[in-house]
């Protein structure tokens, strides 16, 4: 949108400059409620992206307010402040092309503990397991994998042929 001439009032944008060089900032505050949202649609149109406008608006009332003392002559305020945003959004263009969006994120690393972390995990699968297994293959998993006993500990510790220990520890 355009600046018409029936929404600019030269004398009184003139005088709030000179008050806000003055120092008063109230001046200024009046010239931000004037002109925000005007500049936020300017700043729009270029980048398209709401919250960048909204970036560039801010930034360029900054920059305008902290150059105010420069600000000399009959210059018109709306017109430098959107050539201040004007800089801002071709700089946001620069830096959008500068980077590059990827496909894939690097979620970095984390240092140390992982393998605790996924030792645990399968502590509780393994535990989640042999919950459903029945009670006797439970136990001679439990004694060949957890004590460390040989098949013929386990064969003469239930009274049983070797060859029934390897079929109790393959089903289970």
């Amino acid at each position: 949108m355009a600046v018409r001439a029936d929404d600019v009032d030269l004398v009184r944008d003139r005088s709030l400059v000179e008050l806000c060089q003055a120092g008063d900032l109230r001046a200024f505050g009046d010239l931000y409620d004037r002109y925000y949202a005007r500049l936020l649609r300017f700043s729009m149109r270029r980048v398209g992206n709401a919250h960048e406008a909204e970036e560039i608006t801010q930034e360029a009332f900054a920059r305008a307010f902290s150059a105010m003392p420069r600000f000399a002559g009959e210059r018109r305020f709306y017109p430098w402040l959107t050539v201040i945003a004007s800089r801002l959004c071709i700089d946001s263009h620069r830096r959008a092309a500068r980077s590059e969006p990827t496909a894939e994120v690097d979620l970095g690393g984390v240092e140390g503990g992982q393998q605790q972390v996924v030792d645990n995990v399968d502590l509780v699968y393994l535990a989640q397991a042999m919950e459903q297994l029945g009670p006797r293959h439970r136990e001679v998993l439990d004694l060949r994998e957890t004590q460390g006993w040989s098949y013929q500990q386990i064969a003469d510790h239930y009274n049983v042929t070797m060859g029934t220990v390897e079929a109790l520890l393959f089903r289970a």
